[in-house]
Parts: structure tokens; sequence; C-alpha cells
């Protein structure tokens, strides 16, 4: 099963099969100058380039490279050329890859820091906090006291921490690898490793309305093409990457089928809602996607704004914070218990 791509690789070859496209080569001889480059982008165009050569369609061999290749990607591609507006297509996944890449950016720069409060307070623990706890240990032996209550189990704490040193850096080193392995994340996803940091604050918002965005855009794309509206909403939905989403847009297409075109309540945002509850039956459903697709987009960048600005400096406050106090409660927690056991001592 071949690796999946980064999505830095994903937007190269974007590019070269956007060029292609543009240029109205043949894609078989057009790939001919990928398949030449090392590495895992090399060997995805010599396998495609095999395909294409077999009178397979691009869509079909990019369907059958997955993991490599994002289902979402071969889904809009697979739009594009049912729209005939494949050039069109492929330039909205390179717009969406770049934003991925920016979001992923946008987290990372959100999370250094407080990594880093992490790392100098764990340094910190094992050359002060480790050494402290056993000389309060010490001085409760010598004293024929007993500790009792959050003093014991700190010393149950420091005294793991001593054998297992070794266990939170594999965390934080484990952090980095799955981060790493997560670079072949989806266009408009955080998937596999990625998935977990949907729950840092303000990215998920930013993800969803990403992903507005994005099926409106397309779904505007579709309908300006005269694809039937149903299955306009299938491919918009299948293109998103998003289980929710793709759910949503069937259930909707399903009742566009039946006649009824009702849009279940809470389903989708309320801008969005009511351009797919109103504008079905208008001509000017096109543009009204393609402002909702703005809206989405504005929202989208707020958020990252929120994540560039805000969230580190906020995340580094709390954090740190957090450490003072259990610092304090570090110092003198046991302090103060070997003061209340030294004024019960006859």
């Amino acid at each position: 099963m071949p690796p999946a791509l980064s999505t830095a690789d994903l937007l190269a070859f974007n590019d070269e099969l956007s060029a292609l496209v543009a240029a109205g080569l043949p894609l078989p001889q057009g790939l001919a100058g990928l398949v030449r480059r090392r590495g895992a982008l090399g060997q995805l165009a010599e396998r495609l380039q095999a395909r294409l050569q077999q009178g397979e369609s691009l869509t079909a061999a990019l369907e059958q490279e997955r993991p490599a290749v994002p289902a979402e990607y071969a889904a809009v591609v697979r739009a594009g050329e049912r729209a005939g507006r494949l050039p069109v297509a492929l330039h909205s996944l390179a717009t969406l890859g770049s934003e991925m890449l920016q979001i992923r950016r946008l987290l990372a720069t959100a999370l250094r820091p407080a990594l880093l409060v992490l790392l100098v307070a764990y340094v910190l623990t094992m050359l002060v906090g480790a050494d402290l706890v056993r000389r309060y240990l010490q001085t409760f032996d010598d004293f024929g006291l007993a500790t009792t209550g959050p003093t014991w189990w700190l010393a149950r704490l420091a005294l793991a921490l001593e054998r297992l040193w070794w266990l939170p850096l594999l965390g934080l080193a484990g952090l980095a690898w799955g981060w790493w392995r997560s670079a072949g994340t989806g266009l408009v996803s955080l998937s596999g490793w990625a998935h977990w940091f949907r729950w840092l604050p303000g990215a998920s918002a930013l993800l969803r309305n990403l992903q507005y965005s994005a099926f409106a855009r397309l779904l505007s794309t579709l309908v300006s093409q005269q694809v039937p509206f149903p299955e306009a909403l299938r491919l918009a939905g299948q293109a998103v990457g998003d289980q929710r989403m793709r759910a949503r847009a069937e259930h909707l297409a399903q009742a566009t089928e039946q006649g009824s075109g009702d849009v279940a309540p809470g389903q989708w945002p309320a801008y969005l809602d009511w351009t797919l509850r109103h504008g079905q039956r208008s001509p000017g459903l096109p543009a009204l996607l393609a402002h909702a697709g703005d809206v989405y987009e504005r929202r989208a960048q707020q958020r990252a704004l929120w994540l560039r600005v805000l969230w580190p400096s906020l995340a580094t406050l709390v954090l740190g914070g957090g450490l003072v106090l259990v610092y304090g409660w570090v110092t003198f927690g046991p302090l103060v218990e070997l003061w209340t056991g030294l004024e019960g001592m006859p």
C-alpha cells in the first residue's frame, strides 16, 4: 500500500497536473517529467501514467491511489471532470491545500510556546523539584513523622519520576512524531494523528468554516455548469472529506430527488441553510453559493487570526499559571505538613 503523500508533495503534483491540463497536453506523456523524480511523488506519477496508458480516466486512476492521494482530492477532480471545469477544480485544490498548510503552521505556532513551557517545567522538576521532595522525606524521617495525604502522593510521584524520567520525554517525542506522520492529512480535514489537534480551542471552528466554504464554492461551480442539483450535492459533499457533511449532502440530495428539497433544521449553519433552502429554485443559486463560500472563508480567516495572535499567549498564561500553583504546592505543601507534625510532637 503506497504511503500517504504529504500535503506539500500533493500540492507539487497538483501544480504539475494543472499545468498539463491548462496546456492541453496528453496526461500520460506529460507525467513523464514527474516520473523521473525520486521518492513517493515519482512513484505516484509512474503508477498514474501506467493506468492512463491503459485507458483509465484520471478520476479512476486517482481513486485507486488511496491513501497516497486523499479521497477528497479524487472527488474534486471527479467533480471538475463532470462539470467540464477541470482546470478550475485543480485551482481550487491548490487553494485548499495551501490553506491546509497554513492551518498546520498555525497549529504548530500555537502549540510551540505551551510545549516549551512544559519542557522547561519538566527539566526544573527533575533538577529541583525531585531533590526538594527527597529532602522533605528525609526531614520527615529524621523527626520520626509519617507522610500523609497529599505529601504521601507527592513522594510516590517524585520517586516514580526518578525511575521513569524518560517517560515524559518519550511522550513529547511521540507527539512530535505523530505531528510529522500527519503531514499527509486531508485537504480540508485533520485526519490520522492530526485528528486530535481538532480539540485545540478554535481549530475545530476554523476547519468547519473552511469546509463550508469549500463545499459552497464547489457546489456553485457544479450548478453553474448545469450539473443536476442532487448530483452536485453528492459530489461537493464527497469532496469536503468530512463524513457528517457527506451524510448531510446525501440527505438533501435524496430529499430533492423526492421532490421536497427540505433541509433538516440544524444540519447546516444559518446562511448556508438559508441558501440551500430558498435558493434551489432560483437562477441566482450559483452566485448565492459563491457568496456563501466567501462568507465562510472570512470566518475561517477570523478564527485563524485568533489562533495566531491570542491562543499562544493565552495558553502560555494558563499553563504557566497552573505550573506556578503546582510548584507552590510542591514547595509549601510538605512544609506546612511538617510544621503541623512538629507542633503536635510532645
